[in-house]
């Protein structure tokens, strides 16, 4: 009998276990696919910042045109997004004098 009772209880803890480690997976697949699609939404962002900088760099290069028609930039006006952050050419070529 008593035999029988000890069987039960290890039984019991090693459901435990099991149980345990099943959501402790799930658990770390969930953080996981969390973080897949956190950085997969940091991404859109940024593709969106990006568009939206290059559209409106778009009209100013083409309200420059139309101020100064006898102005042509080497290169149109742009601004690239790097890490969330807008940075500027690293030359002053397109900058009227």
């Amino acid at each position: 009998m008593v035999e029988f009772i000890l069987f039960l209880f290890w039984l019991v803890i090693a459901a435990l276990a099991v149980v345990g480690a099943v959501q402790t997976w799930n658990w770390l697949a969930s953080d996981e696919r969390r973080d897949e699609l956190a950085e997969r939404e940091r991404q859109a962002e940024l593709e969106i910042q990006n568009i939206s900088y290059q559209a409106q760099m778009a009209m100013l290069n083409e309200a420059l045109k139309r101020s100064r028609p006898d102005f042509e930039p080497s290169q149109p006006l742009h601004f690239d997004v790097i890490e969330g952050e807008v940075a500027p050419p690293d030359d002053d070529s397109n900058r009227p004098s």
